[in-house]
């Protein structure tokens, strides 16, 4: 706008018949011009220093962690900076940062403890660069270290409800070699009778427990300050289109690829599957993993909207560890917010010893095993396959399960499938790297040993970039 008036000003003053106004306009204009030119620039420098700082702040938390899980190379530290800041510079939606307009350095603290990521921005300033050679390029980093050892591994966000962290009969949770924490202020925040048992190198509750001495290793400690979800910025958004549709897979062996799964996904009692390597998005039904079957895969990402969930089911083989790369890097399983906080993940799975990488269900809770009362014996209550506008039909899972023989108690029953097998029991990650679960509640029923490993240093799938709460604390430090 200054601008304009001024070549409005300068042309009514070249009219002028005397022609002192041209001389002086004449004089002037340089100096006038490179006036407004150098505050232009000098605003274009100050905002993209602001975004391009911003970009570098995250950009190290999220290169730091990875020296806590594999002690990464210079590649792949290199390789993780530039994701994060080309992501975090699309966002502003500014068609001005285009891959060739700037770069990133990465470069690790000289303890080993830290990483320093630059970004350096290259601009054509109209000016500026003939007063302050600085301002060419635009610049910015930050330096981000490992902050002490103590890390989470199962976080129960809920609030305010009774048993948010529950175990029940013979469960035990291991994490020996990380932190458990429980957000709820009830006075049975945390519950852990009869013979349960939770280890843990610490146990911290917002409000209060119900157990004893015999429960815990060690015992919990009371009015802890609640802890935020690690992964509330972290969003992915929900499927628009889908590529699978009522999916069923039947008896033999079977191959998965990734892609948007609509209506459901039932893998068949019998069914022997394999996943490829990448991210499964549901919607509008359960991916229901039925007994009897085996499911493994490397590299995969399961991601549940629309009111959709996983059920892993009694006597099935569990083999899965998250992907490595991408927005779901480190993340196994995970929901949307937008889910009915009322759905129940459920785990019953007797052989899920590999079960690498993140369970992440902020508005749902998790349930490993299925003997919630503890009286030894599978409660199907709850066990229905669900799908937009009505049951599953099954009847090619419960004809495959006859024609192969299998020993499968199945009938239909509240709108879905029932599959009532006695003599619950469940064990879950004995040999993952790691396994981290942050959930709105965590129920551990009778007969279920679950493990939550910390190993993330020999682990090459890397743990969530996050604000710290997960594997080993980052800080910003420069």
């Amino acid at each position: 706008m200054i601008f304009d008036k001024f070549c409005r000003l300068l042309a009514a003053g070249l009219s002028d018949k005397k022609g002192n106004f041209a001389v002086m306009a004449a004089l002037g204009a340089p100096m006038l011009l490179a006036g407004v030119g150098t505050a232009t620039d000098y605003a274009f420098f100050y905002n993209h220093a602001a975004k391009l700082q911003d970009a570098a702040d995250a950009a190290a938390l999220a290169t730091v962690r990875e020296l806590s899980v594999a002690h990464s190379d210079e590649a792949h530290l290199q390789d993780v900076a530039s994701s994060f800041v080309s992501s975090s510079l699309a966002s502003e939606g500014d068609s001005s940062y285009s891959s060739d307009s700037y770069k990133v350095k990465v470069v690790e603290t000289a303890n080993g403890s830290g990483v320093t990521v630059s970004i350096d921005y290259y601009w054509a300033p109209f000016f500026a660069h003939f007063i302050d050679k600085k301002v060419l390029p635009i610049s910015a980093s930050a330096t981000a270290e490992l902050a002490g050892d103590q890390s989470h591994c199962a976080i129960a966000l809920d609030g305010k409800e009774t048993a948010s962290l529950s175990l029940t009969g013979n469960a035990v949770l291991d994490a020996k070699a990380c932190a458990v924490q429980v957000n709820s202020t009830d006075r049975q925040a945390l519950s852990v009778p009869g013979k349960s048992k939770v280890s843990a190198r610490s146990i911290c509750v917002s409000g209060g427990y119900d157990g004893g001495s015999a429960n815990f290793n060690d015992l919990p400690i009371t009015d802890c300050p609640q802890m935020a979800d690690p992964l509330t910025a972290r969003t992915i958004a929900n499927p628009a289109n889908c590529d699978f549709k009522d999916k069923y897979v039947v008896a033999g062996k079977a191959s998965l690829v990734p892609g948007v799964y609509c209506g459901g996904l039932l893998v068949s009692a019998g069914a022997n599957v394999t996943m490829a390597p990448g991210t499964y998005v549901f919607a509008d039904g359960d991916f229901d993993i039925g007994g009897l079957s085996k499911v493994e895969g490397a590299g995969v990402s399961l991601y549940f909207a629309r009111d959709s969930r996983l059920f892993v089911r009694n006597a099935s083989e569990i083999s899965l560890s998250a992907s490595r790369d991408g927005i779901l890097a480190g993340v196994l399983v995970s929901s949307s917010p937008a889910n009915d906080p009322s759905l129940l993940f459920e785990i019953q799975s007797r052989n899920a010893k590999d079960f690498t990488g993140l369970v992440y269900l902020p508005n749902n809770t998790l349930k490993v095993g299925d003997d919630a009362d503890g009286n030894g014996i599978c409660d199907p209550g709850n066990d229905v396959v669900r799908k937009a506008g009505g049951a599953v039909n099954v009847s090619v899972q419960v004809a495959v399960g006859s024609l192969l023989g299998l020993n499968v108690n199945l009938s239909l029953g509240g709108g879905g499938l029932i599959d009532n097998t006695p003599g619950c029991r469940a064990n879950i990650g004995q040999y993952s790297d790691w396994t981290a679960i942050v959930s709105r509640k965590l129920l551990v029923t009778s007969g279920v040993n679950l493990e939550l490993n910390a190993d993330y240093g020999n682990s090459r799938v890397p743990v969530p970039a996050n604000s710290g709460a997960i594997g080993t604390p980052a800080r910003l430090t420069h």
